[in-house]
């Protein structure tokens, strides 16, 4: 009984170290994007900042108010005469106004909304890139329960499930955000102008990049459920029309915005995932050649 009593409560002191540890990384790595929070939120906004002030317009707009600037020192001796003009050229600045208007950069409507979505966004981002030290700390609980296989099978999951994570993350980040973000702010277009503030950007990249790491999730969890014998490449491949639609579906749920374009972005690609899982099967995974014939039996040699 005592040995026991000592075996749990080292259990929990190990349990409360590695929790330490954990939370230790995910501290640093926010406060490390908390010091380059300036170059970290130029990058992250770069991809609406290019649709809601794309070069061309920034040119126009350095080119007009670069004009009107010269027309107004002209202007200066004549402005100081008694009987020169009293206003300026209003039609001049009005252009240059609406012109920077068109080419803002993100905004903030609530006094507390920037600050708090910064520190949202560092811890976010030490959240994404402390995850492989969180999931290290957890495998190294873990790990003395575990028979020698298990720690084979358990280190190539979590290994295989941290890559495809971010690598879904990086393909939503790179290559679909801006692209939804083109597509989502043309609408109107030129009746509406997108005018989006930081913290409902944050939080629609935050969703649309956790969502497709989770995602891409997908192979890895079909395999998993391959290797117990629960599902069969074969049995997903005679259930390709539902997992179509299951996808569609899950993927109107998942998305943030209800539009059938982001919706797609999402889809599509669950969609290929599910054929390279059926491929990834085929190739790796052992048939159980009782489970290919009916009532469970395999048929004899020769017959």
């Amino acid at each position: 009984m005592q040995d026991f009593k000592m075996s749990l409560i080292e259990h929990l002191s190990e349990l409360r170290t590695r929790i330490i540890y954990a939370v230790l990384a995910i501290t640093i790595c926010s406060l490390v994007a908390g010091i380059f929070w300036q170059p970290l939120l130029s990058y992250i906004t770069e991809s609406v900042r290019k649709v809601t002030a794309p070069d061309e317009l920034v040119i126009q707009l350095e080119d007009r108010c670069a004009q009107y600037f010269d027309h107004l020192e002209k202007q200066r001796s004549d402005l100081k005469q008694p009987n020169g003009p009293r206003a300026v050229d209003r039609e001049g600045l009005q252009s240059c106004a609406n012109l920077w208007a068109l080419s803002s950069h993100l905004q903030f409507i609530h006094p507390t909304e920037g600050f708090f979505t910064l520190f949202k966004l560092c811890l976010m981002v030490g959240l994404l890139v402390s995850a492989p030290l969180v999931l290290y700390q957890i495998w190294m609980f873990v790990v003395p329960a575990l028979f020698q296989n298990e720690k084979k099978y358990v280190g190539y999951g979590v290994f295989s499930g941290v890559a495809l994570f971010y690598l879904g993350s990086a393909f939503a980040f790179f290559v679909v955000l801006p692209r939804t973000m083109e597509f989502l702010s043309g609408f109107g277009a030129p009746y509406l102008v997108p005018n989006y503030t930081i913290a409902n950007y944050v939080s629609f990249m935050f969703f649309f990049v956790i969502g497709f790491g989770l995602v891409f999730e997908l192979p890895l969890v079909l395999f998993i459920l391959a290797k117990l014998g629960i599902v069969t490449a074969n049995f997903l491949s005679s259930k390709r029309k539902y997992a179509i639609v299951i996808n569609l579906t899950a993927a109107a749920i998942i998305t943030p915005t209800p539009d059938p374009f982001t919706m797609m972005t999402m889809a599509v690609p669950m969609i290929i995932l599910y054929e390279v899982s059926i491929w990834l099967i085929r190739w790796f995974v052992k048939k159980k050649p009782e489970a290919e014939f009916e009532g469970g039996v395999a048929p004899e040699k020769g017959a």
